[in-house]
């Protein structure tokens, strides 16, 4: 019933954020803890736990009757064609649970992911109803929290983070990783530990409280670390290209939540994402990287500096606000 009037929602263009201001008790939001960007005001209480900010694709697995389910970030029910299920179904004991994390596509060697925006593209499919069951072999996992399924629909479970994390430790790892844990006593070892990771490759770490609770919305007590900043915007239309792009997609027009920020963004486009049709970007999220949001001192309109196109987000539904 949720993912229909979800989907009726959608259609007339409402955010359902607005819609469930309207109507308070109509949950149509799917569950989701978000952590909080780091920033000069942050105030941090250590000792904290540091994990490697993982770069795939947000996803839940939900166990109920000895059942196991997938659902994206923004709530869509995933077919992975049972890739992971006995692996599901192992960390959780088969009780009704819900397991958070991220999906990545193996590369050739079947243990290496595959970079970002391939990966992402491929698991996209399982969002479609395109995925098929040889591309789903190629389907890993890390996950970094469980969460008791009845805490998870309340939007609430006061269990502390480092014990949630405790109860997904298994010495028989499969397709599915638990995302490891480092203890950081100081600032000093969080930006050593943080350095280390850009260095491997990594996109960054997550700074968590190991008493925090987890809870249906944007928390302070887990923060990110991160080089680049990144925001999820609304394509709201494209630019023609020039030159060799003529006939082509030449940028995408995009914008915040409440349209306080509003740019283009080209870089980043494919050869072959310019050759498609708008309607592929057109009303639909996309990530965007950004050195930073600046402001027209004439008109206070605000943009972003040097954005490059990441990836569409087919598993949200809703632009970052400012």
């Amino acid at each position: 019933i949720r993912d229909k009037l979800v989907t009726g929602v959608q259609t007339c263009a409402l955010p359902i954020s607005t819609v469930e201001k309207i109507w308070p008790d109509l949950k149509l939001s799917y569950p989701c803890m978000l952590v909080s960007p780091m920033d000069a005001k942050t105030k941090l209480t250590f000792p904290l736990i540091a994990q490697t900010k993982m770069d795939g694709m947000r996803f839940n697995a939900l166990v109920e009757n000895g059942q196991v389910t997938y659902r994206s970030r923004a709530g869509k029910e995933l077919d992975l064609f049972g890739a992971l299920d006995k692996d599901v179904l192992a960390l959780t004991a088969g009780e009704p649970f819900v397991l958070d994390g991220e999906l990545l596509m193996a590369g050739p060697d079947g243990t290496t992911p595959m970079d970002r925006k391939t990966g992402n593209g491929l698991l996209t499919k399982f969002q479609k109803g395109t995925g098929t069951a040889q591309l789903a072999k190629q389907i890993r996992a890390v996950v970094w929290d469980i969460i008791p399924l009845e805490c998870f629909r309340k939007g609430k479970c006061t269990i502390g983070y480092q014990e949630r994390w405790r109860m997904l430790v298994t010495e028989k790892p499969g397709l599915i990783q638990v995302a490891p844990i480092h203890i950081v006593n100081s600032i000093e070892e969080a930006q050593t530990l943080y350095q280390q990771k850009l260095a491997e490759g990594e996109e960054g770490l997550v700074l968590k409280d190991p008493k925090g609770h987890w809870e249906d919305k944007r928390v302070k007590h887990q923060v990110k670390m991160k080089a680049e900043l990144e925001a999820d915007l609304y394509c709201v239309g494209v630019t023609a290209g020039t030159g060799k792009f003529q006939g082509k997609i030449g940028a995408l027009m995009v914008e915040s939540k409440g349209r306080d920020v509003r740019t283009s963004v080209g870089t980043g486009l494919s050869d072959a994402e310019r050759s498609l049709d708008p309607s592929e970007f057109v009303g639909k999220i996309v990530a965007v990287k950004y050195n930073a949001i600046i402001t027209d001192k004439k008109t206070g309109e605000r943009s972003l500096f040097l954005p490059v196109l990441v990836e569409v987000r087919e598993d949200k539904t809703e632009a970052d606000a400012l």
